[in-house]
């Protein structure tokens, strides 16, 4: 309460608008009873300074899980600037230090340090999973399952892979969810506009695998001449001048379209 109303005063707040309701809901999920939860947030809107701000709130030993190493560092870039009064440490292969009071990880190296004995989960009092979905594989689960006395929270834009694969089925309880198009209207993002083109490409014969094609496969499909040629052409047609970024499977592919 005492950081919630820090935040609602006038003297430059980290937390602004929705992203302090989103923090209101966090709060309010623990003070439910629940132990463990998860919120749904586009790209953009601010997951990162939230969990920031809630390992602050909490003051406690935290345990911070991304995905990869470059995220480790722009997470700890993003405590230094917003939690100056946290010591931050990071473990992956290029550090070992375990003596902050918050240690951003990657998943791989959460493994690691379970699997070695490194770290003891008894000691983590708040565990925070930065894009929560990459720890729904069985072994992802069986790691975050260790933390066992430790408040948990998930953070995402994608909680989903099927019905089956959910994030609900490792955290529960969900604190508090918003989708792109409930982001645009509150001016979180800006507005955007789709246009669907259709392709004639089979993926019939692409295998699935774990609910997902495989990605190489998938990769070699995509990656042809026609298709990367015309999506240049639809640039060029429709946007010529204006910023774009593409997505494509792979790195080889995006190589491809970059040239």
């Amino acid at each position: 309460d005492r950081h919630i109303a820090r935040e609602q005063a006038t003297l430059g707040p980290t937390l602004e608008g929705d992203q302090l309701n989103v923090f209101q809901d966090i709060r309010q999920g623990y003070e439910n009873g629940h132990t463990e939860g998860f919120i749904v947030l586009p790209t953009g809107v601010g997951k990162t300074v939230e969990f920031v701000e809630l390992a602050e709130a909490f003051d406690c030993k935290t345990l911070v899980v991304v995905p990869t190493q470059d995220l480790v560092d722009q997470t700890v870039d993003e405590f230094k600037a917003f939690a100056t009064g946290l010591s931050v440490g990071t473990y992956w292969q290029g550090s070992k230090d375990l003596t902050g009071q918050v240690t951003v990880t990657t998943y791989n190296s959460l493994l690691n340090m379970l699997r070695s004995g490194r770290l003891d989960p008894s000691t983590i009092d708040l565990l925070i999973l930065d894009e929560a979905h990459k720890a729904l594989g069985k072994e992802y689960a069986k790691a975050v399952a260790q933390f066992g006395a430790a408040l948990k929270l998930g953070v995402t834009a994608t909680d989903a892979f099927s019905e089956e694969k959910k994030l609900q089925h490792l955290l529960k309880n969900e604190f508090h969810r918003m989708g792109i198009r409930e982001a645009i209207e509150r001016s979180l993002l800006c507005d955007t506009a789709c246009a669907i083109v259709k392709t004639n490409i089979d993926l019939s014969d692409v295998p699935i695998v774990d609910g997902k094609y495989d990605p190489e496969k998938l990769e070699a499909k995509y990656n042809t001449s026609a298709l990367n040629q015309a999506a240049v052409d639809l640039y060029r047609t429709e946007h010529l001048g204006e910023r774009a970024m593409a997505f494509c499977t792979g790195v080889t592919h995006a190589w491809s379209l970059a040239k």
